[in-house]
């Protein structure tokens, strides 16, 4: 059986080299290069990471999953010609990527998760303010289980000014973390629960669900996505004039793999501010204590 030490480790001594062989690649194309290494892990005491991934993907049928942390980058389109673009920045990427692994059984090739809006000229909706028409990331840490094997890929986008071993220790930190919290994440959660829509909201959404079912049947749609916005009660009571540090506010909602996002948590704070400003509050809900982080205040 691996130990986390052993792991990385292992880690840490393959991505230093992959690194330095990043770098100069960057330094020859004139442009970031993308850094993948995989490792594989003992299947057999797979750590528990759903509960804290920023995307998951399960097949139980086929005893396969994903789990992914942070972005090691980012792509952004808008228009019509989203996934075109999206999927051309995606291929240059991964046409000059430096791999130093086999392929894992997420694939050949470094893995991307993407989301896209399906009608990027209807109104922008309150549930979904902040995603862009199309997002496709390359997260920097990927757990992949697949049947009886586990791999762990670490991705690093590669500048000429990065320092490789700094690099390294960055990652095989947040690993070390992530890997040190999963076995208590689950005795550590606050008990909650889903609050209860009505009985005017669960036969709405069961009255669509069933028309929806009904039209693919008669070939009337070749692809249904249902979305469905949740209320949940959690049984902790919180203290709302506590501020919230920069880094605290972070790690519960992008992530241990996001800790340096500040621009992240600036930007959304940005935008959640226009839409209270939208709303019509005269007073912004969200104080700044400037080199620290936020508190709340009773808005008006």
């Amino acid at each position: 059986m691996t130990t986390t030490a052993e792991t990385l480790s292992l880690l840490a001594e393959r991505l230093t080299p992959l690194l330095e062989r990043a770098r100069a690649a960057s330094a020859r194309r004139a442009a970031p290069v993308l850094a993948s290494l995989s490792i594989e892990l003992d299947a057999a005491a797979p750590p528990c990471l759903a509960a804290r991934a920023h995307f998951l993907w399960e097949q139980p049928s086929r005893r396969f999953s994903l789990a992914a942390f942070g972005e090691a980058a980012r792509f952004v389109a808008a228009g019509p010609q989203r996934f075109g673009d999206l999927r051309r920045r995606l291929q240059r990427l991964a046409e000059g990527a430096v791999i130093g692994s086999a392929p894992t059984a997420s694939g050949p090739l470094p893995f991307a998760h993407a989301g896209f809006a399906f009608d990027p000229s209807h109104p922008d909706n309150v549930a979904w303010f902040g995603f862009p028409d199309a997002v496709a990331v390359v997260p920097r840490l990927l757990f992949t289980l697949s049947d009886s094997r586990l791999f762990l890929t670490a991705n690093v986008l590669v500048d000429q000014d990065t320092n490789a071993a700094q690099a390294t220790a960055d990652t095989a930190g947040d690993a070390g973390r992530l890997l040190a919290a999963a076995p208590e994440a689950e005795a550590d959660e606050t008990p909650s629960r889903l609050l209860d829509p009505g009985s005017e909201s669960r036969l709405y959404w069961n009255d669509s669900v069933r028309g929806l079912t009904d039209g693919i049947l008669r070939g009337d749609a070749d692809k249904v996505v249902l979305a469905r916005r949740v209320q949940v009660e959690s049984d902790a009571s919180f203290d709302r004039g506590a501020v919230l540090t920069h880094e605290q506010i972070i790690e519960q909602v992008w992530g241990v793999a996001y800790r340096d996002a500040h621009h992240l948590l600036h930007d959304t704070v940005s935008r959640l501010r226009r839409r209270f400003l939208a709303a019509g509050l005269t007073r912004d809900p969200l104080e700044t204590v400037h080199g620290v982080g936020y508190r709340f205040v009773e808005p008006r």
